[in-house]
């Protein structure tokens, strides 16, 4: 059967999708419709078998009227899942041009969800939870550098800068390498030029230089969902939001609150051997 599954998640939001995809494609082939820089991710390691963006198949056309190239496109598959806010409208259109079976879903949990993330979605498709996740992404090298990222995609979630330099220099007086990734989200940081940085906007790319990392830290962010699902030790500092809904998957995920924050913990974390 070929599916086509439709999501504009964000990173971190892809990335808790990703079980209910990997369990997805065990039975059947899987197609995109989304952001093809971060699904690429997922096309990577198997998971995906095609992405489109949305331009390229006349998407926005769902909301009027589908032109002849969204309909030749949707009808190439058996089963069609949206999510997205306005899924119920797009359900009932693609069923009157002739797709078998349609479904639709929010992007993200209800408002009123109070357990893991990627549940939700492994329950829309009717999967059970999964614990045992992980995106298998081999490094390139193994530098065993501490990466930090020191933001996030909003302000809300991040600990301060001078958090992340304190805990630079005492990684520092341990005698570690570390090395500060920055994205878009950080052009404006001001940060000490004796500081390493890394700056990778390709999702793949960036993985598997995370991948061979001693250690990650970061706020909640998409990328520290991306270090913890590739199964990097991963610490992860919660300012905003709940861990126990957003926490990152892995094996070896770590998280603190501004109740539960503590450098010392963390330095030893760090500094332990892997675990």
């Amino acid at each position: 059967m070929k599916q086509l599954i439709v999501f504009f998640g964000a990173i971190g939001d892809t990335i808790l999708f990703a079980p209910a995809i990997q369990k997805l494609s065990r039975n059947v082939d899987i197609s995109v419709v989304g952001y093809p820089e971060r699904m690429v991710l997922l096309k990577k390691v198997g998971w995906v078998e095609k992405i489109y963006d949305a331009d390229t198949i006349d998407f926005d056309s769902f909301f009027s009227e589908p032109s002849p190239k969204l309909f030749d496109f949707i009808t190439k598959f058996d089963a069609i899942y949206f999510f997205i806010r306005d899924g119920k409208k797009l359900e009932k259109i693609a069923k009157s041009i002739g797709v078998p079976n349609v479904y639709y879903f929010p992007g993200i949990p209800p408002n009123n969800w109070n357990r893991h993330a990627s549940i939700y979605y492994l329950q829309c498709f009717g999967f059970r939870p999964d614990k045992t996740f992980i995106l298998p992404i081999q490094p390139k090298k193994i530098h065993n550098e501490v990466i930090i990222h020191p933001g996030s995609g909003s302000k809300k979630k991040n600990f301060s800068v001078d958090f992340f330099l304190e805990i630079t220099k005492q990684l520092h007086d341990n005698h570690l390498k570390v090395r500060w990734c920055l994205g878009p989200a950080e052009k404006e940081f001001s940060i000490p030029r004796e500081i390493p940085t890394l700056e990778i906007e390709d999702l793949t790319k960036l993985a598997e230089y995370i991948a061979g990392a001693s250690a990650y830290i970061g706020n909640d962010s998409g990328i520290s969902h991306l270090a913890g699902a590739i199964g990097v030790k991963t610490i992860v500092f919660f300012r905003s939001t709940d861990p126990g809904i957003w926490s990152p998957l892995g094996p070896r995920v770590f998280t603190f609150t501004t109740k539960t924050l503590c450098i010392d913990k963390i330095l030893k974390i760090v500094s332990t051997n892997p675990v």
